[in-house]
């Protein structure tokens, strides 16, 4: 059976690895962004506009979705949220751990 310090130490660096990797992957899929960036219709107010004549505020919400997973830009804003949230519980986790 493990100590509650070595499963600290595990927690807290789980939360340090899921950092640094989802900060590192997100800044490669940005950077590879701005190298070819070549602007679409998508993500224009008239193009919102037509999608929400057409599908109502439901399809602004799917076109939303389906932006973050299409747009490398927002995919990589999305990969930093999500790690340092899961990171961040990690050590939120660790830090609720008794102390010996």
């Amino acid at each position: 059976m493990q100590s509650s310090h070595t499963r600290r130490s595990l927690f807290n660096y789980a939360g340090i690895a899921i950092l640094m990797l989802g900060l590192a992957t997100g800044e490669f899929i940005y950077w590879r962004a701005t190298q070819n960036d070549d602007p679409d219709i998508a993500g224009t107010k008239s193009y919102e506009l037509q999608v929400e004549e057409n599908t109502g505020v439901f399809g602004i919400i799917t076109a939303e979705i389906d932006r973050v997973f299409t747009d490398p830009k927002a995919m990589a804003v999305a990969i930093w949220v999500i790690s340092a949230a899961a990171a961040g519980g990690c050590f939120l986790v660790a830090s609720r751990m008794p102390r010996e």
